[in-house]
């Protein structure tokens, strides 16, 4: 108990050093301490810290002007948020992903929701359906019609086309 007390202050330490960094312009500092956080809130299975971590990221890469990154780590940041219930994180995390993209935080490419987007990063790691439900919380007849809905959106013919599609527009 006290280790992994002691390693989740540790990921909020860097995530500041990280935050702080950012804000004087130090670039080069920041992607260290994010990436150190983000290392250590896998460690320590600690995932809204891991959310935190991500949405420090995607203001990160806003200030780097890298938009695509941004939303990467707003969705991640998302899809935690929605399985954890962390209305707070979750509303900041939305505000961010407004202003940089001018749109709603839910559009992606295609008219894909943010839920299609968690499937498809889990598909992306050779997950099957199963394995996709259980670390959504969600059955997997749940996970097959998601599957189907992203394919139907994007016509694509197969699952394997969908994470490719995905691949090439940054959304894994």
């Amino acid at each position: 108990m006290r280790r992994s007390r002691a390693n989740r202050s540790l990921v909020a330490a860097l995530r500041l050093l990280g935050e702080l960094a950012t804000d004087r312009g130090d670039l080069v500092g920041a992607a260290g301490h994010l990436q150190a956080a983000l290392a250590l809130t896998d460690a320590c299975a600690a995932p809204y810290e891991r959310a935190q971590v991500l949405y420090a990221q995607a203001v990160f890469a806003h200030a780097r002007n890298d938009c695509v990154a941004a939303q990467k780590s707003l969705a991640d940041a998302r899809a935690i948020c929605l399985q954890l219930g962390a209305r707070l994180l979750l509303a900041r995390v939305d505000a961010l992903a407004t202003g940089i993209g001018g749109t709603s935080p839910a559009r992606y490419p295609g008219g894909l929701t943010a839920r299609e987007i968690a499937v498809l990063r889990l598909a992306a790691q050779g997950l099957g359906n199963p394995e996709i439900a259980g670390q959504l919380s969600l059955s997997a007849h749940t996970i097959h019609r998601h599957m189907a809905n992203i394919r139907t959106k994007l016509d694509l013919p197969s699952r394997t086309a969908a994470v490719a599609y995905a691949l090439r527009h940054g959304l894994i």
